[in-house]
């Protein structure tokens, strides 16, 4: 139950400090998605999602089903790319909680994107910004 807990004190934390006015999440589906189409070879390195890991996403989706949180999926698209449409829509100022610091690419002080990156535990998180990246 880790990783339940870990998502869902992360979620009330960043609710409660952030107050947003819009809150999705986003994951992958187990359907290819179209870069893996196009490169077989595309992330072939990766380790295996641990099965613990696996088992505790029906809850964690439970939990944001209860919360009457957005969950958006699309098939053939990794939830990372569908982080970044999201962030180039005209919603406002976003935030991005993860700790994948490949979505600090998307970080852009004119659109107002920040990342909040998880770094260890469910109460830390550091700022990521254009001026802290560029140091």
């Amino acid at each position: 139950t880790n990783a339940v807990y870990g998502f869902t004190s992360r979620l009330i934390k960043v609710v409660g400090d952030e107050k947003p006015d819009h809150l999705g999440v986003a994951f992958d589906t187990k359907a290819l998605t179209f870069r893996k189409e196009m490169d077989s070879t595309y992330k072939a390195g990766r380790k295996e999602t641990p099965d613990l890991f696996l088992a505790q996403l029906p809850l964690i989706r439970q939990v944001l089903e209860t919360l009457a949180v957005p969950v958006i999926e699309v098939d053939g698209v990794e939830a990372d790319d569908v982080i970044a449409t999201l962030t180039h829509s005209e919603v406002g100022p976003t935030t991005i909680v993860t700790g994948d610091r490949d979505l600090f690419q998307l970080v852009d002080d004119e659109r107002s994107t920040t990342v909040a990156y998880i770094a260890r535990g469910v109460s830390q998180h550091e700022w990521v910004d254009e001026a802290w990246i560029s140091t």
